[in-house]
């Protein structure tokens, strides 16, 4: 990765997403599922693949004017038995997100950018919002992922 902007907050950027796809390890299709109560929350499985949802709408498409289909209601619905698809798809957007973000220039984070629901925004304000966006679901999977492992094995 470049010593430039992009790179050094790609490295929290990718840092933070780590923690979420780490959180799914040796779970069960329940507990991959399972959603604390309260309106607001979310299952593991659902962050996971919200979180690499707005990676590449923000990052790929916005940011870097790549392609890309996002369906961000049904990231809030989604499930599965088992981690395999989120995994899969941070293995593969990963090393694309680098490789678009070395080659932007300081300069290029100045430039107008237009994000669907945030409108006009520039590139810079983009992946700082990235930062922010994906440290808090990296604190929402790792509380979860915690209360998970107290339901495994309650307090007498």
């Amino acid at each position: 990765m470049s010593d430039g902007e992009a790179g050094r907050l790609w490295a929290a950027i990718e840092e933070s997403t780590d923690r979420i796809i780490g959180a799914l390890d040796d779970l069960d299709a329940d507990e991959l599922n399972w959603r604390p109560a309260g309106e607001e929350t979310n299952s593991l499985f659902v962050l996971a693949t919200h979180m690499l949802g707005a990676l590449d709408e923000t990052l790929l498409g916005v940011l870097c004017g790549l392609p890309y289909e996002r369906d961000r209601d049904s990231e809030f619905v989604a499930s599965d038995a088992t981690a395999d698809a989120p995994v899969a798809r941070w293995i593969e957007l990963r090393p694309r997100i680098a490789e678009e973000l070395v080659a932007l220039s300081d300069d290029e984070l100045g430039e107008p950018r237009e994000h669907p629901r945030r409108g006009a925004t520039t590139g810079r304000a983009l992946l700082l919002f990235t930062v922010q966006h994906t440290a808090e679901h990296a604190a929402h999977a790792e509380l979860t992922r915690q209360l998970i492992e107290a339901r495994r094995s309650p307090s007498p």
